[in-house]
């Protein structure tokens, strides 16, 4: 790796570089905030307002879909506090919210389907294939985090402070 001194020049060009990529950080997070809760009203309110006009049931799900995307996104932000906090990105984060995407995915294929009396072959084995690929990379996440928490390591070997290498 290249060790040159940095001149003071572009010292100070990259310590206003970093400062803007805080504040990129700081804006995209409040931003995922925002929006988490804009959606958690949201979707509380059609979801009472449509009490008495559709299904019970297929109401619960889209609810259910939708906080789950509020999780999604408040998982994000807190990933994103972490790293303004530590300059640490935690793998285990972003596996936890990929699991919650599969869940996720896997509650509006259910509601996508419906009634079985309606669906043709051809949609039902789509179906299936859906479902299988969410469950395997639902292990497949599960299985990575049970690893990650498993081995035996010094104080966050997993986590890599960003602009550095790991060092052997």
């Amino acid at each position: 790796m290249f060790n040159a001194p940095v001149t003071r020049p572009i010292g100070h060009f990259y310590a206003w570089m970093e400062r803007l990529d805080r504040w990129e950080y700081i804006t995209v997070g409040l931003s995922l905030l925002g929006i988490s809760m804009g959606i958690f009203v949201h979707s509380w309110l059609v979801f009472i307002r449509s009490a008495n006009e559709h299904s019970f049931l297929l109401n619960s799900v889209t609810l259910v879909n939708n906080l789950l995307l509020v999780v999604i996104l408040l998982e994000l932000f807190r990933t994103i506090v972490r790293f303004l906090e530590t300059d640490i990105l935690r793998v285990e984060q972003y596996l936890a919210v990929g699991i919650i995407a599969c869940v996720r995915r896997l509650l509006t294929a259910s509601a996508e389907l419906g009634d079985l009396r309606n669906a043709t072959e051809e949609f039902f084995a789509n179906y299936l294939k859906d479902v299988a690929l969410d469950t395997i990379i639902i292990t497949f996440l599960i299985v990575g985090i049970f690893i990650l928490r498993a081995r035996p390591t010094k104080s966050d070997q997993n986590d890599f402070p960003l602009g550095l290498e790991k060092k052997a």
